[in-house]
């Protein structure tokens, strides 16, 4: 799917008023936690500095819109989801936390989250965390 489909994805997400209420009655998680994982992934912005290294400087931005994740997002929210949606669900919910939590922490690939809270494929290009394509950005 083109970036811009995508990015259609994310908006209609991010002005959705019914979604938290809808995934936390069909997973059992709490509205709360929903809600903080609606606003890590979609609609806050994050220091990005996947390419520091390479001389790319780091950016203040949201996310890049990932169209798997805006897929899971709908399942999830339509009951038609799967254990790879839910486990995406945990991934996403740590690394939304060790960010908060951890002093300096940026979205720099979630190496600490490698294990127990790996992505499932097909979500996603790393093992963890950043999506951000700083370089095509650039």
């Amino acid at each position: 799917m083109p970036i811009d489909s995508a990015d259609g994805l994310y908006e209609s997400i991010r002005e959705d008023g019914t979604d938290v209420e809808e995934i936390a009655r069909r997973t059992g998680w709490k509205p709360a936690n929903i809600a903080r994982l609606k606003q890590h992934l979609f609609i806050q912005e994050h220091w990005l500095d996947q390419y520091e290294a390479l001389g790319v400087p780091a950016i203040l931005a949201r996310f890049d819109s990932d169209e798997a994740i805006a897929r899971s997002r709908f399942r999830l929210k339509g009951g038609g989801f799967s254990s790879p949606d839910l486990r995406l669900l945990r991934h996403e919910t740590a690394e939304a936390w060790y960010m908060r939590n951890t002093v300096g922490a940026t979205a720099k690939p979630m190496r600490p989250l490698n294990g127990a809270f790996r992505l499932p494929l097909p979500y996603g290009v790393e093992p963890c965390g950043f999506r951000r394509s700083a370089i095509s950005k650039s």
